[in-house]
């Protein structure tokens, strides 16, 4: 069976009968599939915990210092903001307001 746990896909495998009969002693092994590999982007900022973007502080080309809010995320019914790590120029917003993310998905690009 497979299912998605914070937006990434989960393979489970039962390995009892349902009327709660015990596991076989010989496991059949199933593949999972790896994780698709996070590629590191210059100036990324990332998601810390799965959840949504609210809104949006800034926009592309916007020149921000170390410390300036780019954005808000609701995650847990919390909202945090998420500032930039240096001074520079924003470069991408990759997700929209009102999307949803992943833990390690890049929310924004200063540089």
């Amino acid at each position: 069976m497979t299912a998605q746990v914070d937006y990434r896909p989960v393979t489970m495998e039962w390995e009892g009968g349902l009327s709660g009969t015990p596991a076989r002693a010989a496991s059949r092994g199933v593949a999972t599939p790896a994780a698709a590999p996070r590629v590191a982007t210059k100036g990324g900022i990332t998601a810390q915990i799965a959840g949504r973007v609210l809104s949006l502080k800034v926009k592309v080309g916007d020149v921000v210092k170390a410390g300036d809010v780019l954005l808000l995320l609701e995650a847990m019914k919390m909202e945090n903001e998420i500032k930039s790590r240096n001074d520079g120029t924003v470069t991408a917003l990759p997700v929209p307001e009102g999307g949803r993310v992943a833990e390690g998905d890049v929310l924004a690009v200063v540089e």
